[in-house]
C-alpha cells in the first residue's frame, strides 16, 4: 500500500488486571481464552470487510476493516483513502458525513462484537480503551498517526471497564441509525454515560454496551462473573469494580427499557 495516511476510526483496548493473570488464572484456560479471542476479532474484521465489498458506497471508496490483537492489547479499525472522496462520491447519493457516521458505526458495532465474547467465556476479560477518529496508518502490523497516538494515550485514562467515545470519534456520528442493524439504536449500541477517570473526574460521553448481544438472563449473569474477576486486594481495584458495576447495571437498563 502506500505510505501515506488514511482517515478511520480506530479503538485501542486492552485488559484489565492482566499483569500477572498467569498467577491467578489456569493458564491452559487463559491461553485458550486469547487463541479464541484472536480468531473472534479476525472472523469480525472479516464480517465487517464483506459488509463493505456488497455495499456499492463502500466498495468504491475502499474502506478496510482491520483487526489485530497482541496478547491482551487489541486494536479495531475502520479505515479509507480520503484523497478524491468527492468525486468517488459523485452519483451515489452519499456525502462524506454519511460515510464518517457509517464507519464509527462499524467500529462501535465491531468493539461491542469483541467485548461480548470477553465477558462470556473463562477466564472473564474487561477490558477498557478508547475510540478515536482521525489520521492513520495501517499496514499489516504497523499502526501509525495522530488518531492510533489519541486512542493509545486515553485507553488507560478511565478508571473501570469502559471503552468510551473520544471527542473525535463522537465528531463522526451523524445519525443515530445503525446501517446493518436497524433494530439497534445508537443509544443501545453506545450509552451516553460519565464515564469515570482516574483521579476522580469525569468525562460525558458515549460508552460501548458490552451487553448488547445478550438476554436479561445471561446479563445477570455476565455482571456477577465480571464483578468476580476483579482481584479486590487493593481499594484502587475495588473502585474500577464500582465504577464497572455502575456501568453494566446502567448498560442492562437501557436494554430492559427497550425491551
Amino acid at each position: 500500500m502506500a505510505n501515506r495516511m488514511n482517515i478511520g476510526v480506530i479503538a485501542v483496548l486492552d485488559a484489565l488486571g492482566f499483569k500477572g493473570i498467569w498467577r491467578r488464572q489456569d493458564l491452559s484456560t487463559l491461553i485458550n481464552h486469547l487463541r479464541e479471542s484472536v480468531k473472534f476479532g479476525r472472523a469480525i474484521a472479516k464480517a465487517s470487510q464483506y459488509q463493505f465489498t456488497v455495499d456499492p458506497v463502500m466498495s468504491r471508496i475502499g474502506v478496510t476493516s482491520t483487526v489485530r490483537m497482541f496478547s491482551d492489547t487489541v486494536l479495531i479499525a475502520v479505515h479509507f483513502d480520503p484523497s478524491e472522496l468527492r468525486e468517488k462520491l459523485v452519483g451515489l447519493g452519499k456525502d462524506e458525513a454519511w460515510l464518517k457516521n457509517r464507519v464509527v458505526l462499524t467500529v462501535l458495532f465491531d468493539v461491542c462484537m469483541f467485548l461480548s465474547i470477553a465477558i462470556a467465556k473463562k477466564p472473564v476479560l474487561v477490558y477498557r480503551g478508547c475510540v478515536c477518529a482521525g489520521e492513520m496508518l495501517i499496514d499489516s502490523d504497523i499502526f501509525l498517526g495522530p488518531a492510533v497516538d489519541e486512542a493509545a494515550e486515553k485507553s488507560p485514562l478511565a478508571d473501570g471497564g469502559f471503552v468510551w467515545l473520544a471527542r473525535s470519534a463522537q465528531s463522526w456520528i451523524s445519525d443515530d441509525m445503525i446501517p446493518t442493524r436497524p433494530v439497534i439504536t445508537l443509544d443501545e449500541l453506545a450509552i451516553p454515560y460519565a464515564v469515570s477517570l482516574k483521579g476522580g473526574s469525569t468525562y460525558q460521553t458515549r460508552v460501548v454496551n458490552p451487553l448488547l448481544m445478550t438476554d436479561e438472563k445471561q446479563r445477570k449473569q455476565i455482571i456477577v462473573d465480571t464483578l468476580r474477576s476483579f482481584d479486590t486486594d487493593s481499594v484502587l481495584v475495588e473502585v474500577k469494580q464500582q465504577n464497572t458495576e455502575a456501568m453494566l447495571e446502567r448498560a442492562r437498563a437501557v436494554l430492559s427499557k427497550s425491551g
